[in-house]
């Protein structure tokens, strides 16, 4: 073998090991955009989810504050500003009362909407990979955000379906998506 072909042989080879190297680099640099891709796509569904839900579901409004009142008055109150205050405690009172009717409906209608978010994400996974993660992870995040809105429900009962609701569909989905993984495929023998 000539000098000249045993330089191209080392020249070939010294590229080969650069294009692996580039590969490999190219390989982590998609990984991590393909992360940071998964976790901004299911903040998205998630911010989408909530506000939709608020647009078409709007909150009670909050009672004003009655504007005679003064807050650091030397005098007792008069008549008409002691009867303005009770009018207006007994409606933060209702306020009170519908808004924790307001957030529960709000945490039903979120868990019903995670639920299809998840149940999108399973059923699309092999067709669309890593987007499916990120529609999965902001089924998740739309989740938690159903449990936040549980507890200003203030009812532990109620709270406590949806967490069972909520440790039921990770289960699921943690078994849906993972169980499979790395398990070897079984091949029927033909007799």
């Amino acid at each position: 073998m000539s000098y000249g072909r045993v330089l191209e042989t080392c020249k070939v080879q010294s590229l080969g090991l650069i294009n692996k190297q580039r590969i490999i680099q190219n390989m982590e640099h998609n990984t991590l955009f393909k992360l940071i891709y998964t976790l901004i796509l299911g903040v998205a569904i998630t911010l989408f989810v909530g506000v939709g839900v608020q647009a078409f579901y709007e909150p009670p409004k909050s009672p004003e504050y009655p504007t005679s009142q003064a807050m650091y008055k030397a005098e007792a109150p008069t008549p008409e500003e002691q009867k303005a205050q009770k009018q207006y405690e007994v409606a933060m009172s209702d306020y009170s009362k519908s808004r924790q009717t307001y957030e529960r409906n709000v945490s039903m209608v979120l868990v019903g909407l995670a639920v299809v978010v998840i149940a999108i994400g399973l059923t699309f996974s092999r067709q669309i990979g890593f987007l499916s993660d990120g529609i999965l992870l902001g089924g998740l995040f739309t989740l938690l955000h159903s449990l936040i809105r549980g507890f200003a429900a203030e009812d532990s009962k109620f709270l406590f379906v949806v967490a069972t609701v909520a440790v039921a569909t990770i289960l699921f989905l943690g078994y849906r998506r993972f169980s499979h993984v790395g398990s070897p495929t079984k091949k029927k023998s033909k007799k």
